[in-house]
């Protein structure tokens, strides 16, 4: 009885902490007006090659232009362009009838309704392709 009711403390006081966590990073990606962001937003960012559809992408880089720069070479393709970049956010990249399509928002349901969207507005077979968050 009383390992059972260890466990079952031990069980909980994970389940507690890990929804912690989970609160502390929904915190700062959806703080109210007023409330002020983390000193330190890392960022990321999606590029495409159109000649190969490669994808490259980064995330957690210390500033967007680095971000940029890092998508472009784990693009790998000399024609890799980035396409979307963000900080402290979520961007998404979307495919469809043969266009590129993106979006940043601060959640990540926003970003993808946005990008699907505008792809939907201009093309069929619209489809998420690589989303990122810093």
């Amino acid at each position: 009885m009383r390992v059972a009711i260890a466990l079952s403390l031990v069980l909980l006081s994970t389940q507690l902490a890990s929804a912690d966590r989970h609160r502390e990073r929904r915190f700062h990606r959806d703080a109210p007006i007023g409330q002020s962001a983390p000193a330190t937003l890392t960022a990321g960012a999606i590029a495409y090659s159109p000649s190969t559809g490669n994808v490259g992408w980064s995330y957690g880089q210390t500033d967007q232009e680095t971000a940029k720069w890092a998508a472009v070479q784990a693009c790998g393709q000399a024609d890799c362009a980035w396409k979307v970049s963000e900080q402290g956010a979520f961007a998404v990249l979307v495919l469809g009838g043969g266009g590129i399509y993106w979006a940043w928002d601060y959640t990540l349901a926003g970003a993808q309704q946005r990008a699907l969207e505008l792809c939907s507005a201009n093309a069929t077979g619209c489809a998420v392709t690589r989303w990122v968050a810093s």
